[in-house]
């Protein structure tokens, strides 16, 4: 579950509304997709997605989305996993 929360807090990331705008701009990709995979759950303007949305926001406050925080954190936790990827390529080639 706390992989699924982090690539859902990703993609919220993305639209400044937090996952209940995501879900109203891409929730009939999402579905189209999972109907795909046998597993049809509509997004867009759902129930689930507003449950999912109000947990974000527990977790991640709309403010810290708007204001750009959340994504200079992403970056940087970014950055350093790049940094970190490098420095074991370099271990193991040595």
């Amino acid at each position: 579950m706390h992989t699924q929360m982090r690539r859902l807090e990703a993609h919220a990331g993305r639209a400044v509304g937090g996952v209940a705008d995501y879900c109203d701009r891409y929730g009939e990709t999402i579905t189209e997709v999972c109907q795909e995979m046998c597993d049809p759950r509509p997004m867009k303007s759902s129930p689930t997605a507003a449950v999912i949305h109000d947990a974000m926001r527990v977790a991640v406050p709309a403010d810290d989305l708007s204001s750009g925080k959340r994504r200079a954190w992403r970056d940087a936790r970014l950055a350093a996993l790049a940094v970190h990827k490098q420095r074991m390529k370099l271990q193991e080639s040595a």
